[in-house]
């Protein structure tokens, strides 16, 4: 009796053995939910569902984390946004809502009050956060190692502005400064190494937080924040879409539309009323590889893309979304063409003024026939700028190149930003009278369906007037003869 026993226990030993893994966790240390002694809400969920494994858990600045993770060295991240991800698995459940991203600034600072005040403004936030990605207006930035630091720096004057969350601002500080939302609350994930591993630990945390909801043990682990996880009313029946845009304005939803972001105010109205899906609004940093980087993912889409044979190949699109008025030629300095009402044509431009440089954000697909003259122009004559609309406008600014091709609108409502000078403008050969922005998304079947979906929410929103309007304050520069044509060519009449 004594030997089957011992037998007994050693089997049990060796079969926990089996299915226990180590797992290497790395963790930012935010006080109440990561604190460095293993407490804290987000430290008890990962102890929660995965209560059978040995975790190491690593503390380290948030910087550092996305590094080591991105490098291997984890196989799971507590709290993280996905624009900071270049890769890995993530689950359907988030782990927290975080608060909204607020912009403090000094009561007695009298030329600040909402986020069009930011323009040229000193700026600051805590090192290792990607905060420049949601600021839409040129800034300088000064950024330091605390939030104490920070809001030292704010109420001597030494910086105009400092972004962070409210529950970091400490209460001897709150009578002295006010504050706008940058941001509102958005999710926050535990993000998997993308390994095997990675995925079946993903979808051990998909299961293991739907029985953690169900038997209460959520609530009791977030107590009065509970309510802000929204948990409750996560709907496991409704698709997960990742939606990328390169516009701020989108990820803010209605609340902080500007009025002149056509793709914010139309994609967030189409999003708004399609209820039966959960959707992730991300930031779209690069559009270098979209094949490399999203065209194996069944679930994600790209707000506002064009259409070319490429793309086709390995991506399907929704109807069109937006309309732009042509591309044109934009410098600083007056070019050398003989009669600026007639169109350009670059490879002629170019030929015959060697010296003559522009700037091209690369992976950017302006047209087939555009595409292909500046491919043909000389190396020194072609400056590669990153995808940011600002930086590019900052470096033609700085005359860094001699012009760029832009569409009207974004030069009428960025450059104000830049200069008080207007730029020359010339019209551009080779360039349609409009441009279509479309919905692109990685083909699968959950994608195909939600195409599908995302099409008859778009054509209803196309029946009403609002949809004009979004489009006419968008082309301020066009009368109403002149957008009338443009609109009636992209969309025919959408009200029949």
């Amino acid at each position: 009796m004594f030997k089957l026993k011992l037998f007994l226990l050693i089997l049990l030993s060796f079969s926990w053995e089996v299915h226990a893994e180590r797992i290497r966790v790395g963790a930012t240390e935010w006080v109440g939910y990561t604190n460095a002694d293993g407490t804290g809400i987000y430290n008890d969920i990962i102890k929660h569902v995965f209560a059978d494994d040995e975790l190491e858990v690593i503390y380290d600045s948030y910087q550092r984390k996305l590094h080591y993770f991105e490098n291997g060295s984890y196989d799971l991240i507590i709290g993280v946004f996905l624009e900071d991800l270049d890769s890995g698995y993530i689950p359907y459940w988030h782990l927290d809502y975080e608060y909204p991203l607020l912009a403090f600034y000094n009561k007695k600072n009298q030329h600040i009050s909402s986020a069009k005040d930011l323009n040229g403004a000193m700026l600051s936030w805590v090192r290792g956060y990607q905060i420049a990605q949601y600021i839409d207006v040129p800034h300088q930035s000064y950024l330091v190692s605390n939030e104490r630091k920070g809001f030292e720096l704010l109420l001597n004057n030494r910086i105009d502005v400092f972004i962070d969350y409210e529950y970091n601002l400490f209460d001897q500080y709150r009578d002295k400064v006010n504050f706008f939302e940058v941001l509102p609350s958005r999710k926050l994930y535990v993000a998997f190494a993308n390994t095997a591993k990675g995925k079946r630990l993903a979808e051990k945390f998909d299961k293991k937080m739907l029985s953690l909801r169900n038997n209460g043990v959520l609530a009791k682990i977030y107590q009065e924040e509970y309510g802000r996880t929204l948990f409750d009313s996560l709907d496991l029946t409704f698709p997960k879409i990742e939606i990328r845009t390169r516009d701020v304005n989108l990820l803010r939803g209605n609340t902080r539309l500007l009025e002149n972001s056509l793709e914010g105010s139309v994609f967030s109205s189409v999003i708004q009323s399609m209820e039966s899906y959960n959707f992730d609004l991300v930031k779209y940093k690069s559009f270098t590889d979209d094949v490399k980087d999203f065209g194996q993912s069944n679930n994600t889409c790209i707000a506002n893309k064009a259409k070319n044979e490429k793309r086709q190949e390995h991506f399907n699109f929704s109807d069109p979304v937006v309309m732009y008025p042509g591309l044109r030629i934009y410098s600083k300095a007056p070019l050398p063409i003989k009669n600026g009402k007639q169109s350009t044509n670059l490879s002629n431009l170019f030929s015959e003024n060697v010296r003559l440089t522009i700037g091209v954000p690369q992976g950017q697909f302006f047209s087939t026939v555009l595409n292909e003259q500046i491919e043909q122009l000389a190396a020194h004559q072609k400056v590669a700028t990153p995808a940011d609309i600002l930086t590019q406008l900052e470096a033609l600014n700085r005359r860094r190149f001699d012009m760029k091709i832009e569409f009207p609108s974004v030069i009428e409502n960025r450059w104000q930003y830049i200069s008080d000078t207007p730029l020359f403008s010339y019209p551009l050969a080779g360039a349609s009278s409009f441009t279509l922005g479309y919905l692109m998304c990685s083909k699968s079947e959950t994608n195909d369906k939600f195409l599908a979906s995302f099409n008859r929410a778009l054509a209803n929103l196309k029946r009403k007037n609002i949809f004009y309007q979004y489009h006419r304050r968008a082309a301020k520069s066009l009368t109403d003869s002149e957008f009338n044509v443009l609109f009636e060519q992209a969309y025919g009449d959408p009200r029949k």
